[in-house]
């Protein structure tokens, strides 16, 4: 912990060990604006399809498995800022320099990982199976099932990247 203390002052490690928990909020916040736009666009927030059990089941459905990522994303950041502070300053350093694009990686898989559990759950463009992978045509839709959610994580990565290096060196001078 001494050698943490070097590199991380204690604001700062404070602030590390609460990504967690900020970033499963994180999930919680991406879940709800995901639930609403799924109401907005199949009738609207007046009269929801289902009504009230609807809009609880998409909330379990859809936003706890965001919180989950979100935490499993904020451990794994917590960890390895941790690690490289306790190797030394030049390592502490450089993850903070590489911090953004690790973040478009993590939100990559996390895209992928929800793509899939979407798919599982018969949420599909397909419904619960995929297209037979048969003809040009299928490949293709089913290629861009997978992998829009893939393209739709890069920005959200580079967002949480920048602002994530922005407040870890903000931290640094406090």
């Amino acid at each position: 912990m001494s050698d943490q203390q070097t590199a991380l002052n204690q604001p700062m490690l404070n602030w590390v060990r609460s990504l967690p928990m900020r970033w499963a909020f994180g999930g919680f916040i991406l879940g709800i604006v995901w639930v609403a736009a799924s109401i907005l666009l199949r009738g609207g927030f007046s009269n929801p399809v289902g009504g009230l059990v609807a809009v609880v089941r998409i909330f379990v459905m859809f936003v706890l498995p965001l919180i989950f990522l979100g935490l499993v994303w904020g451990y794994t950041e917590r960890l390895y800022i941790e690690r490289s502070a306790e190797k030394s300053r030049e390592q502490f350093d450089k993850a903070i320099q590489q911090s953004v694009w690790r973040q478009v990686g993590k939100a990559i898989v996390c895209g992928l990982a929800f793509r899939i559990y979407i798919h599982w759950l018969g949420y599909g463009p397909n419904g619960p199976k995929y297209a037979p992978w048969d003809t040009p045509e299928n490949i293709i839709a089913n290629t861009y099932s997978v992998f829009g959610f893939v393209l739709l994580a890069v920005p959200v990565g580079l967002a949480v990247g920048i602002v994530f290096r922005r407040s870890l060196s903000r931290r640094l001078t406090i």
